[in-house]
Order: C-alpha cells, then sequence, then structure tokens
C-alpha cells in the first residue's frame, strides 16, 4: 500500500506513458498487414524514463503517422520517393557486427532534405525496416513489406550554421561522414534495445540491397 499519493509529476508521466501506448494499440489494430506488433510499438523504457513532454511530442507524432503504415497513406501525405534502403555496413562495418536501419521515404513533392530546415513534425524520412525475407521477393515488392519503424531527421552540414549540433528533447544529432549531414532518428514505431533515438537498430534486419551515397 503506498503511504502518500503519487506526486503531479509521477501522474503525469504515467498518462503519458498510457496515452502513448493506447495509440500504439491503436495503430496495431488498423495495420491489416499484420506487420507490426504491440511490443514493436511500445518502448517500456521510453515510457518509464522521459519527461512529459517528451511523452506527449511522441504521442502526437504516432497518432499523426499511424496510418502511415499503409504506404498509399503515407504518399497522400506527400511521402513517395523511396531513396533506398540503409544499414550500418555504409558505414563500413562488416554484415555480422552491423545494425539495421531501413528503406528511407521522402516527400516526393517538395525538397525537405535539402532545406536546410529541423522540424520535429516533419520528419525528412519515414524509415520502413526491410520484411525478413526481403531478399526473397521482387524489388518492387521489397518497400510494400516492410514496416514503418521510425523517422529520420537530417540537414546537411553545409547548410547548418549553428556551432552546435541540432538537437531533439536534449539528444545531440550525429554527424555522419558517410551523407555528409547531421542525422537523428527517432524508433517510435518499433523498439530499438541501443535507444530510442540512435540512428540505427539491432532489431532492423540489414538491406538486400543497399543504398548508394
Amino acid at each position: 500500500m503506498l503511504e502518500r499519493p503519487p506526486s503531479p509529476r509521477t501522474l503525469a508521466i504515467l498518462a503519458s506513458a498510457a496515452v502513448a501506448f493506447v495509440l500504439a494499440l491503436g495503430a496495431c489494430a488498423d495495420d491489416p498487414a499484420g506487420v507490426t506488433d504491440v511490443a514493436a510499438h511500445a518502448d517500456p523504457l521510453l515510457a518509464a524514463n522521459a519527461a512529459p513532454e517528451v511523452q506527449k511530442k511522441i504521442a502526437e507524432l504516432r497518432a499523426w503517422s499511424a496510418a502511415f503504415h499503409d504506404l498509399d497513406k503515407a504518399a497522400e501525405a506527400g511521402y513517395t520517393a523511396n531513396i533506398g534502403c540503409i544499414d550500418e555496413t555504409i558505414e563500413g562495418l562488416a554484415p555480422s557486427e552491423a545494425r539495421g536501419m531501413g528503406y528511407h521515404v521522402t516527400r516526393g513533392d517538395m525538397d525537405i532534405v535539402g532545406d536546410g530546415v529541423i522540424d520535429i513534425d516533419q520528419p525528412e524520412f519515414l524509415v520502413y525496416a526491410p520484411h525478413e525475407r526481403d531478399g526473397e521477393l521482387p524489388k518492387s515488392e521489397r518497400l510494400g513489406a516492410a514496416r514503418l519503424v521510425a523517422f529520420d531527421y537530417f540537414v546537411p552540414g553545409n547548410l547548418w550554421t549553428d556551432p552546435n549540433p541540432p538537437e531533439f528533447f536534449g539528444e545531440p544529432f550525429g554527424w555522419s561522414d558517410t551523407f555528409g549531414g547531421w542525422v537523428r532518428h527517432i524508433y517510435l514505431w518499433g523498439h530499438n534495445s541501443d535507444g530510442t533515438f540512435e540512428n540505427y537498430s539491432p532489431g532492423v534486419g540489414l538491406c538486400t540491397e543497399l543504398l548508394s551515397p
């Protein structure tokens, strides 16, 4: 039995976590392909440890992007251009050591990758984890079988004039020599055991065909 009631901060954290979890459940129910599950959506570490404002924003982003498990819905929002698949072998790691990332879909109606703007409500890329049998599928069907796991935010280095790297929630972007810019991911639809804001995930499979930077 509790000796005293939970503090307002504790209640706020629990309420925010509950919102995020309910939104994840709703998106799973709306996923006709059955390619996602609650375990993949819910990040218990994030729910337990994140500040209320972080949880609130993550819940908002999940609500906004829940429909994007369906590529047709993502296309309606302008995300039509698949630039290809990325995993950590692109950084020179051996496949046995590399973590995955996935297919990157950006907007085809406007250049949000090269505009130099970082907006948490408009990710440069939607990231889809390859299907476990990705290599057995025709190339034209691979993205359709992939599942939405993350957002990828990117700004070219020559367009970022601040001496400090961009950041979200106190998490600074990482510099990529490969792509010549600052990068940060949010794994809001797929649990990343290395961290919600890490760029690569050990839970995402490697690419069948790697993007050429």
